[in-house]
This record gives structure tokens, sequence and C-alpha cells, in this order.
């Protein structure tokens, strides 16, 4: 009769607290509702997409269960739940697309930790907490990105301009004041540019936040400056200067909770651009200062500052 051998008996699979498995089912659902609720003109909402394929991996480590990628159904499950900007196109086709992917990893790092098991079942705890590990740096990066997106920035310029609330003016330049006196002022102007697109010279159009609609006025182009015209009189100007602040101290680099902290009266609404009037492009706040005239802040943080004449609304 062959005796049986002596030796250790195999360890079983090391296998985590289930708790730990929903804390990583949360945390990734956590990840998707950001990456399906961002802007996705969003600087920090670009990165969503790379946070949501990251977690993706960190889940399917954590739970080791060949029914894991149906946690990526939640993308579907959270995209008519969450009020968000993005435009349909986005969930017919991004969405769909993401699902699909972050299957194909989480079954990936399910696979890899099966392998790990096969090879040394204690070595699957590791590497099951090296998923959790992952896991928490991602939820702890995003955290941190949403905490700098919406904290309140209140810049002081060691050298600030001045846009007087009692005139209207900024740089010597008031609505109102004959044209001919800006232009002595300011020296000519570069060429003339569309009324509805106006920038200053060497900016973007896209970093400039304004008025969704302006009066046919004539554009007189500088840099960091925009002044309008009509009649021959200055109707406005547009300034999108770092120093450009008002007395109270809100300015360009300021968030709108700064502007809305000095001026409680202004009007902050969504600012919607050519056909689509249900979606947003950027927040503004808008309203009269002292000198009767229409002040308009546009972006969050500030853009640009805007004046027009009392007679001349944007």
């Amino acid at each position: 009769m062959r005796r049986a051998a002596i030796g250790p008996r195999p360890r079983p699979a090391q296998r985590l607290h289930p708790g730990w498995i929903l804390a990583a089912l949360a945390a990734y659902v956590g990840c998707a509702a950001f990456f399906i609720g961002a802007d996705p003109w969003d600087p920090l909402s670009a990165s969503g997409g790379g946070i949501l394929l990251v977690s993706s991996v960190a889940v399917g480590l954590v739970g080791g269960r060949w029914w894991m990628p149906a946690a990526a159904l939640s993308l579907v499950a959270l995209a008519p739940l969450t009020r968000t900007p993005q435009p349909l196109l986005f969930f017919a086709l991004a969405v769909p697309f993401f699902v699909v992917v972050c299957a194909v990893l989480i079954a990936l790092a399910v696979g890899l930790r099966a392998y790990v098991r096969r090879r040394s079942p204690e070595a699957e705890r590791r590497v099951a907490f090296a998923g959790l590990g992952l896991l928490a740096l991602v939820v702890a990066l995003t955290g941190f990105g949403i905490y700098l997106d919406h904290r309140a920035v209140d810049r002081a310029p060691a050298r600030p301009l001045l846009v007087d609330e009692r005139t209207g003016a900024f740089r010597g330049i008031a609505p109102g004041m004959p044209a001919a006196r800006a232009r002595q002022l300011l020296g000519e102007p570069a060429p003339d540019q569309e009324a509805f697109a106006p920038t200053p010279l060497g900016a973007d159009p896209g970093d400039v936040s304004g008025p969704s609609s302006l009066p046919a006025w004539q554009t007189w182009r500088y840099r960091r400056l925009v002044v309008f015209t009509s009649d021959g009189r200055v109707r406005g100007y547009l300034t999108t200067d770092p120093s450009a602040q008002t007395a109270p101290g809100a300015g360009v680099g300021d968030s709108l909770e700064v502007v809305k902290g000095h001026y409680s009266h202004l009007d902050c609404y969504g600012v919607t651009l050519g056909g689509d009037a249900v979606n947003p492009s950027y927040l503004a706040c808008q309203g009269p200062i002292a000198s009767g005239d229409q002040i308009f802040f546009g972006g969050d943080p500030v853009d640009s500052i805007w004046v027009s004449a009392r007679d001349s609304d944007f």
C-alpha cells in the first residue's frame, strides 16, 4: 500500500473581505460619474477618461471575479441620471465605446489576478491590495483635482489697473467719450474685426468669454483691450489684462464666487452661444455699476471684463 506523500497543504486562495470589493465598486462608480458628468471642454475632465481607464484596471484587480466587467455598465446607468452639459452625441458614441474598453480592461485585470492565483496563491492578496492602493490614489487625485477646479480664487495683482466704477473708465477710456480722444490715448488700432467675435491682439477667441450678442459696433483692437465705437463715441470696451480690477477687488483671474461676493446685485447666469439655447458655454455675471454703465464679468474664473454705456447694453 502506497503511503501518501507528506508535505505542506496548498493554501487556499487569498480573497479580500467583501466590504473591500463593495468599496472598490463604489469608488469606481464615483469615477464614472465624474467622467460622465464633467464638462467635456474642461481641462480637468479631459483627464477623466484616463481616470476611468486606470480605475477599471484597479477594480478588476480588487474584485478578481469574472462578473466584474459588468461594472462597466454603470456608465450606461449613470448617463441619463447625470445632469451634464454633454451633447447627445457624447452619450450615443463615447459612452458605449468606454463601456466596451472598460469591460475589456476589467476582464484583463481579473485574468491577471487569476494567473497570479494559479502561480502563487499567497501573492494574490498582494495583487488585490495593490489594486486597492491604485484605486485609492486615483480617487485622491480626482478629489484634489475637483477641489482645485472649484476653489474660489482671489488674485491680487502687484500693480492693479483700475476699472473705475464711478466713471466706467479703464486706462483713460470710458463709455461715452469721443472716439477720436480714445484713439489719441491708445494709438492706432489693429485692423477691424467682426463685432460678433472681438478679441484683443494676440488672444484666442476661445479664451474670451463675452456676451452672447453684441450691437453692430466698430471694434478697435489693442493688446489686452478692445474698444467699441459707434457714431463717433466710445460705446464700451473689454479687457483681458490680468491686472484689471475694480476698486473692491474683482478682476481678471478671480472666481465668479469672488465677484458675487463684491457685487451681490449682479445677475449671474450661463451664456449660451450659437444654435444651442440649452447648454451654457460658460458662466458670467452682469449688472450696473455706480457710473450707470453695465459691467460684465465673463468666464469662471474671469477671463475678461466688459463695460458698456448705459444706453447701449450688451
